[in-house]
């Protein structure tokens, strides 16, 4: 699964999408979303894995890997109270519901 998410400042809405693909590049399933809201980069990377990671506990797929551009999003964040904290928890949580092996940082 490939996620990403656009923020731009001065706007109240963020853009989340995920992608999908098999073994060999085929692309399996896509979406992509606006999500309302003032939200930091590094959040709006986790709500982009956490709605992919969603989807594919509602169609029942199995995710090998996540691949996303944000390297916070792939490791854990050092406060436990905040905010980007309880998403984080709640990735890991879906990531081990979708038998996820990793999550990789892709510059």
């Amino acid at each position: 699964m490939n996620s990403d998410a656009f923020v731009r400042k001065g706007t109240d809405f963020i853009g989340v999408g995920v992608v999908f693909r098999d073994h060999i590049g085929t692309v399996l399933a896509a979406c992509s979303k606006r999500i309302p809201g003032c939200f930091s980069v590094d959040i709006a990377e986790l709500l982009a894995i956490r709605g992919g990671l969603l989807l594919a506990k509602d169609c029942g797929m199995k995710v090998s890997i996540v691949e996303s551009d944000s390297q916070n999003s792939c490791l854990n964040s050092s406060d436990p109270l905040e905010l980007d904290e309880f998403i984080f928890l709640d990735v890991k949580s879906l990531l081990h519901l979708t038998n996820c092996g990793s999550c990789c940082f892709i510059p």
